[in-house]
């Protein structure tokens, strides 16, 4: 291929000019007629890289790959196609189409969440519904099902992602996909990176979403009619089972069991009580806590000797009030314990409530010593933490002791022992220390 060099005519590449001979002399900079002879090898790649070229449009050919090249003999061109700095950058100076990834691709996470799910989105397939007629979707990789047309970063439908299998992946020839998942540590490392779920085996794996779960428990409850199971409950396994519909059962446990699905469904298991009101629940607990024997020795709240704790789950059904247990867990103990004006028993004082309280009820305690002999002899409410300045220095709050009970540090005062300077920190003595050495 002959080479052509376009030269500015600029002084400094011309310094010279002979007018009687007619000549010209150039000194181009480093690297100038290597562009012309570039362009050169470009051009001779292209024509002879046509015959193996593909053809993916009227407008547009692709990339050979180097196997097929391999194949035919052509070795020269793949070492020529490397001087050109690989099939990436060559793919794009030659002007052809290439699905070679560029290096360092795979490298990044991001990149092979989204190649997945390109992946996953090319084994959606669409069905007609022989019933109705309409347009169903189904994904081969997680099962799902749906009749609205599936986004590309759906992931599969269900509520989490699905990893595709090895056979998957081969069934796609996508190799390059299954060396990049090995690369990240395999395919579990991959899916737990990425926040997925593995792939499950097995029928009706479209109840994994729990939105189509959901549809197919409403209708389960309408074939049964209310005459059988009550507006706003859900079956028992019993029924279910009866009806030959184990799929909803382990669908069931697969979302958390039978409460946790009627919390989403905002509907209650067949056999709970009535408490699916916060009101409710909240003073049925109040009056289970004031007559349990728990209350009362666990008291705390404004006056710390008269409020009601919030008892445990545990100690709830223990007692034999599942439905109790049941509001427990569907309104949340925090939200509970505030409806029903009990003490939570991880509650204390603020750093201000409490510096107050002690001063108020204590006003004999002038030192950390005497507060040490306060809490030992059994006279500290469960809201004043055992170690003031750690559970409010945790938080910034604490001050030091001389602030927190309230005593002017005066020096000769026996009963005061507390030093005005206090002393430093850990880190702050190892500065110190190294400092003089």
């Amino acid at each position: 291929e002959p080479i052509t060099h376009l030269i500015p005519l600029a002084r400094s590449i011309f310094p010279r000019w002979n007018h009687e001979d007619k000549v010209l002399a150039a000194d181009p900079p480093a690297g100038l007629l290597d562009l012309g002879a570039r362009q050169s090898k470009i051009r001779g790649l292209r024509r002879d890289l046509q015959p193996y070229c593909s053809r993916i449009s009227d407008a547009e050919q692709g990339m050979p790959k180097k196997t097929a090249l391999s194949r035919a003999g052509r070795e020269d061109l793949i070492e020529r196609i490397d001087e050109l700095g690989g099939w990436y950058e060559a793919a794009a100076q030659l002007g052809l189409a290439s699905k070679r990834k560029p290096n360092g691709y795979w490298e990044n996470l991001d990149f092979l969440r989204d190649e997945l799910l390109q992946l996953i989105y090319a084994f959606w397939f669409q069905e007609e519904d022989e019933e109705t007629g309409e347009t169903v979707w189904y994904n081969d990789i997680s099962g799902a099902l749906t009749y609205d047309t599936p986004a590309v970063d759906s992931g599969g439908g269900l509520d989490v992602p699905v990893m595709p299998s090895i056979s998957d992946i081969q069934e796609a020839k996508r190799y390059d996909l299954q060396h990049a998942i090995i690369f990240h540590g395999g395919f579990i490392e991959v899916a737990e990176q990425l926040g997925w779920q593995m792939k499950r085996y097995g029928e009706n794996r479209h109840l994994l979403a729990f939105s189509t779960f959901a549809d197919e428990m409403h209708d389960f409850i309408d074939e049964m009619g209310e005459d059988i199971v009550p507006h706003g409950r859900l079956p028992t396994v019993r029924m279910m089972l009866d009806e030959d519909r184990e799929d909803l059962v382990n669908a069931a446990r697969w979302h958390g069991g039978m409460w946790e699905v009627g919390r989403r469904m905002r509907m209650m298991p067949f056999a709970a009580s009535t408490l699916s009101g916060l009101p409710e629940a909240a003073r049925a607990l109040r009056e289970f806590a004031l007559e349990s024997s728990q209350s009362s020795h666990l008291n705390s709240g404004g006056d710390p000797d008269e409020a009601v704790l919030m008892p445990s789950h545990e100690f709830i059904v223990a007692a034999g009030r599942h439905d109790l247990g049941w509001a427990y867990h569907l309104h949340g103990r925090r939200k509970l314990a505030a409806a029903a004006g009990l003490t939570l028993r991880t509650e204390r004082f603020t750093y201000d409530e409490c510096a107050e309280y002690v001063r108020t009820r204590a006003p004999g305690i002038r030192n950390s010593v005497a507060f040490r002999e306060w809490r030992d002899g059994g006279l500290k409410p469960r809201m004043v933490p055992a170690d003031p300045p750690k559970y409010y220095g945790e938080s910034g709050e604490w001050v030091g002791w001389a602030h927190f009970l309230g005593v002017d540090v005066t020096p000769g005062d026996p009963t005061v022992r507390i030093r005005r300077v206090p002393f430093f920190t850990y880190a702050e003595a190892k500065r110190s220390i190294a400092a003089i050495v």
